[in-house]
């Protein structure tokens, strides 16, 4: 396993500030409110974007390429010994620039159905979890016994 920095709740809001100053300058004029959704499991990602205008109305948004290699360095940074990363996250911009981010560490992300056999062995190469730390899902993604996996 590559050695790994860890990133503390002041690098978090540091990358967090930093996705922010990214998109400011590409936001429509009359913008409510940015939501991105980002999942990953192993090498795969998925992110979804919008930007809730006036009324209520979401557009899509084209997100600046400069902000996908923050995603990835938080959720790597987030990451603990044997308790992994989250899986998915979302993030949010309400006017004038105040962010904010929800976590998910057990639900499995908005990836593909059936996940990958390949994904869920590549995340746990990369971000080790101790079976205790996996959910329901990643235990049977990857053929363990649930029940077993967590007394071991």
């Amino acid at each position: 396993m590559p050695d790994r920095r860890w990133l503390n709740p002041v690098e978090q809001h540091h990358i967090l500030s930093e996705i922010t100053l990214h998109l400011l300058p590409v936001l429509p004029t009359g913008w409510r409110q940015v939501l991105i959704d980002y999942a990953a499991l192993g090498t795969r990602v998925r992110a979804r974007s919008g930007v809730r205008m006036g009324g209520g109305r979401m557009e899509r948004l084209a997100v600046p390429s400069e902000i996908r290699p923050l995603f990835l360095r938080l959720r790597e940074g987030m990451y603990r010994e044997g308790t992994g990363t989250w899986f998915a996250m979302r993030y949010a911009i309400n006017p004038p620039d105040v962010f904010s981010a929800e976590y998910d560490y057990t639900a499995l992300p908005d990836l593909l159905t059936p996940v990958p056999t390949e994904a869920l062995t590549e995340e746990q190469r990369r971000l080790p979890r101790t079976p205790k730390h996996m959910p329901d899902w990643f235990q049977a993604g990857l053929g363990a016994p649930p029940e077993q996996a967590r007394q071991d």
